[in-house]
């Protein structure tokens, strides 16, 4: 019986042993490393002979084995690698940041009077707040459709037919480099715009054109882009000559335009565009009067796709003066359709615009401004030279006996005219303007008498 008892508690110490092995080894495989505890000393350490020995002769005592003779006969608990006997120190107070600069938010900037001192903004883009009040360049663009047109009597009459309303042609109108959120409306009155040269009693006569813009312009891809649609509108327009007449209705060809902003610095920006004139604009019918029966119809058909081009500078280099220029070219991309219809007898004719190469620079000064005042914030002057040449002679298209033909008289010519204007900004966010345009040269390098503009802008 005493051996049973002894085989058992053999069993449970090597139970014991084995457990505490299996415990180690994963103390081991553990990434924390646990703290030990600490062990109280044996007095006494039997091994399992001694043991079985002992409970076989109750009369004979156990052999003791002798104790360590360490000096420390207690392990010292295991720390864990970040701990000390010492106390940690607190940890220091986070430095305190440097206040970010007073630099507004760049939608804040692009408004017109927000320029205190040029500065980095937190979007990492340039403090823009003295480019992006400059003024729009005013522009002038007025290029009529010429033809020649021959009586019945042989007397032929130059005359400029409005086709499209007269606005057939797209040329950058307040307009800038600086791509903006903004709506706009503005008039043009071109005085003696369209001319008519003949002879004989009612064989000439000049006629002007009020023309209307509307347009809105949004931004995109963080203000680097930007489109812009407008869209003209002409005053009816009717001339008769004892050789022919016409009326024009006066709908315009609506403009699509893109911009991309190539360079930017707080005080100078270069873009990159191109606008696409659609041919939106209305035909023109013109009646040739004959002596028996009805007259001859030549209906002239707006027809032609332009692209446009173009290169937009502007620069701010102090806080009073201010410039803008462009470089444009206009290309037709097709022919317009002209159908004379003579009783019976039907001629269609391809006509093919000139292409057009556009040379703008504006420079204007800011009298004063005051970004704190409520309503009128500042007021500017502005100088400008325009200049508009044909890169290639124009097409020579004539119809049956030279009822019409293009061609004859407007072939190559150079347009120079000069803008003086004022600029006057409102409520820190909106350009009341106005201006006028006079030509430089006479004769064919000159498309109208005069011009007075008068514009406003709304820009968020």
């Amino acid at each position: 019986m005493s051996r049973t008892i002894a085989l058992l508690l053999l069993a449970c110490v090597t139970l014991s042993r084995t457990t505490s092995s299996h415990a180690d080894d994963l103390r081991q495989q553990s990434p924390v490393r646990p703290i030990e505890q600490k062990t109280v000393p044996a007095l006494v350490q039997l091994n399992e002979e001694d043991f079985i020995a002992s409970l076989q002769d109750t009369s004979k005592p156990a052999a003791a084995k002798p104790e360590k003779t360490d000096k420390q006969t207690t392990k010292e608990p295991a720390k864990r690698p970040s701990t000390s006997d010492k106390a940690a120190p607190p940890k220091a107070p986070p430095a305190p940041q440097p206040a970010p600069a007073n630099a507004p938010p760049v939608a804040e900037q692009l408004q017109p009077f927000n320029n205190n001192n040029p500065q980095f903004a937190a979007s990492n883009q340039r403090y823009i707040g003295r480019l992006a009040r400059t003024p729009d360049m005013f522009g002038d663009s007025f290029i009529p459709t010429t033809a020649q047109i021959t009586s019945l009597d042989g007397r032929r009459t130059t005359t400029d037919l409005p086709l499209a309303g007269g606005s057939r042609r797209f040329k950058n109108e307040y307009a800038r480099a600086l791509p903006t959120d903004r709506v706009f409306g503005f008039y043009h009155y071109f005085d003696n715009a369209l001319q008519t040269r003949g002879t004989g009693p009612g064989g000439s006569a000049d006629k002007s054109v009020n023309r209307f813009t509307l347009g809105v312009e949004k931004t995109f891809f963080d203000g680097n882009d930007s489109i812009e649609i407008r869209m003209p509108f002409t005053s009816q327009v009717s001339l008769a000559t004892p050789g022919f007449a016409y009326d024009a209705n006066g709908v315009g060809d609506l403009v699509i335009s893109l911009k991309h902003l190539l360079y930017l610095e707080s005080d100078q920006a270069l873009a990159l565009g191109l606008a696409v004139s659609t041919p939106t604009g209305s035909s023109l019918e013109v009646k040739r009067f004959n002596t028996v029966g009805t007259p001859t119809t030549i209906d002239l058909g707006n027809n032609a796709v332009h692209l446009v081009p173009y290169l937009a500078y502007q620069a701010t280099p102090d806080e009073s003066w201010f410039f803008n220029g462009y470089l444009q070219l206009d290309t037709p991309t097709n022919g317009n359709t002209v159908r004379v219809i003579d009783g019976a007898k039907t001629q269609t004719l391809s006509v093919t615009d000139q292409t057009l190469l556009y040379l703008d620079a504006s420079v204007g000064y800011w009298w004063w401004h005051d970004e704190e005042a409520e309503f009128l914030n500042g007021l500017a002057s502005i100088f400008e030279v325009h200049y508009t040449t044909a890169l290639n002679n124009a097409a020579s298209v004539s119809s049956a006996n030279r009822v019409i033909s293009f061609g004859d008289s407007a072939n190559r010519f150079d347009v120079v005219n000069v803008t003086l204007g004022l600029n006057a900004a409102l409520a820190r966010n909106t350009q009341l303007r106005a201006a006028c345009v006079l030509p430089v040269r006479d004769g064919t390098n000159r498309f109208f008498d005069s011009e007075f503009t008068v514009g406003l802008i709304y820009r968020r």
